[in-house]
């Protein structure tokens, strides 16, 4: 993990090899991180959405990043 105390303007706690690594993967998938942030919110939404629009293995995706980001979001405390 990296500090970000002294920049309260860091999106993203991410070291630079994961940074490579996401740049990478978003050429190999020829998308944008923009597009990529817009589909993941428009996943999230439609998790929370009282109709049920998402298959099974969706749920078991998005239950693992809430629990994933839950994490981080406990350890960016910890960090403060």
């Amino acid at each position: 993990m990296v500090n970000t105390n002294e920049s309260k303007k860091v999106l993203f706690r991410l070291k630079d090899g994961m940074k490579t690594s996401f740049s990478l993967a978003l050429v190999k998938n020829g998308v944008g991180a923009q597009h990529v942030l817009e589909a993941m919110v428009e996943r999230v939404i439609e998790f929370n959405a009282p109709v049920d629009g998402l298959q099974s293995w969706e749920k078991k995706f998005m239950n693992n990043l809430f629990t994933r980001a839950k994490e981080l979001q406990a350890d960016a405390k910890s960090c403060a």
